[in-house]
């Protein structure tokens, strides 16, 4: 008898543990792609402006986002008095190169193209000019701690002999012009103007018949430790610094005689500075919280950075599935809780969503919401992070298939966290979850690894739209998103019951 009482204690102990694991399925339900979608697509339009940092739409996007939480009845930390949580750091760019030969300033795209970065100082360097690329030809003459500039019909000749004589005789860069023709310059200008990549590469291969080809012609090429810079200028920049014209520098290029007033060192500098500038960004993180009944100190972190890059030139880089995705999860994932709530659960561990901000500048939303959580009153035990989980890079050959790839990028993958994501059973939001990936820096996760704490992206992989403006809410696979957002909600699940 005694072992038949203990027995049934044992199955009623099963049984509520049971209970206490299962998620009703109104509220597993409840995380939808109709509302993902519709949530993509608002954070995604145009009047968000790409969501970059300093913009009016990265502000709607904020109040967007915390207008969302205030429906589902999602509080906000009480050390905050509101949703918002400042973001307020440092960033740094590279103003554009100050490119000077002799007395003349060069503007890119213009009057050259190629990045200088063996000559990108403040010293000066003196210009050799010259016609002749033989080896032998380069070995007898002096060029340490000069500039070269070679005037040639064949700007795609073969350089790396030629390169190492230069590297080994301390020549400090290669300007290279055609003076024959400047229209080639002109496409040249036109191909690397393009912000489109896609647009780029198909110039280029109408320009030389390779992308690898016409990208040979600004290459650093690399010698030991060091690296040789070349710079593609305009025939009118090379005119100015000769002093003559380009008809005369052509005659005497096409008659073979060496004039010693043209090709000669010319005592005029070439100099280049590039400064680095220090500008202050301001953002918020979108903070919504549920409190936990228990460990209220102790939170769960579900997070997806709603910043993006704005706009470029006349170009709203729209961010639909970079990362209006991610935060609709976010949305949808807070609403499943409230709706949990409310039919009685009650979570131990307190529960953020966070929408961070400054990822696409260095991860600065992630990082100062943990480095000041002490200051918040709280303690973060795991990050569940989505990044681009609307499409990826299986989307062109199994937009068919049924189930879908998707990344768990965690610091271990023989983890407990990667063990509670594997105990999930999908059923019908079947999913092929993908541990290889080691890439753990890549966004809002590697704030918490980088302080022990347990963290994992969710993430599709990149695909031919990422960081362009061709990254728009219709491309994207909201079935599949709605099946992450369930699998991400089943794992927090785990961890506040």
């Amino acid at each position: 008898m005694k072992y038949f009482y203990v027995l049934l204690l044992s199955i009623f102990s099963l049984q509520a543990l049971k209970a206490q694991d299962s998620i009703p399925s109104d509220v597993l339900e409840s995380i939808k792609l109709d509302d993902l979608k519709r949530i993509t697509y608002k954070l995604s339009s145009p009047e968000m402006e790409g969501r970059g940092l300093k913009t009016r739409g990265i502000i709607k996007a904020s109040e967007y986002i915390a207008n969302n939480f205030q429906s589902y009845n999602v509080g906000f930390l009480p050390k905050l008095d509101g949703y918002y949580q400042k973001v307020d750091f440092f960033t740094y760019h590279l103003e554009k190169p100050l490119f000077k030969i002799g007395k003349m300033l060069c503007s890119e795209n213009v009057n050259y193209l190629g990045n200088s970065s063996s000559i990108a100082n403040r010293r000066d360097f003196d210009i050799l000019v010259t016609n002749n690329i033989s080896p032998d030809y380069i070995k007898s003459i002096d060029i340490d701690d000069k500039t070269i500039l070679i005037l040639t019909k064949d700007i795609f000749f073969e350089k790396a002999s030629l390169y190492d004589v230069l590297i080994k005789k301390g020549c400090r860069g290669v300007l290279l012009c055609n003076p024959y023709d400047k229209n080639q310059f002109n496409k040249l200008s036109k191909i690397y103007s393009a912000k489109d990549l896609e647009k780029r590469n198909k110039l280029k291969e109408s320009f030389s018949g390779s992308v690898a080809k016409t990208d040979s012609l600004i290459k650093n090429l690399k010698y030991k430790n060091f690296y040789i810079s070349t710079v593609v200028l305009h025939p009118r920049v090379v005119s100015n610094l000769m002093n003559t014209s380009l008809k005369r520098i052509v005659r005497q290029l096409e008659s073979n005689v060496l004039d010693s007033n043209l090709i000669r060192t010319y005592p005029l500098a070439i100099s280049i500075r590039r400064d680095f500038v220090k500008n202050l960004d301001v953002s918020n993180n979108v903070l919504g919280y549920i409190e936990g009944s228990e460990y209220p100190n102790e939170v769960v972190v579900i997070s997806a950075h709603y910043d993006h890059l704005g706009i470029e030139g006349n170009r709203i880089m729209y961010g639909a599935d970079d990362n209006a995705s991610g935060v609709a999860a976010v949305i949808e994932i807070a609403e499943a809780y409230s709706k949990a709530i409310e039919k009685g659960f009650k979570p131990k561990r307190s529960i953020i969503f966070a929408a961070f901000s400054g990822e696409e500048s260095g991860l600065w939303g992630s990082r100062i919401f943990v480095n000041r959580a002490d200051s918040l009153d709280i303690k973060p035990v795991l990050n569940l992070n989505m990044d681009m989980i609307g499409r990826g890079e299986d989307s062109h050959i199994e937009k068919n298939r049924k189930i879908k790839k998707v990344y768990a990028i965690t610091l271990k993958r023989d983890s407990l966290l990667t063990k509670q994501i594997k105990t999930n059973t999908l059923g019908s939001d079947s999913l092929f979850v993908d541990y290889t990936s080691t890439d753990i820096y890549s966004s809002d996760q590697a704030s918490f690894i980088a302080n022990k704490i347990p963290a994992v992206m969710f993430f599709r992989g990149l695909h031919s739209d990422y960081h362009s403006e061709r990254d728009t809410p219709e491309k994207l696979d909201y079935k599949t998103m709605e099946r992450i957002a369930r699998l991400v909600f089943r794992v927090s699940w785990k961890y506040v019951r």
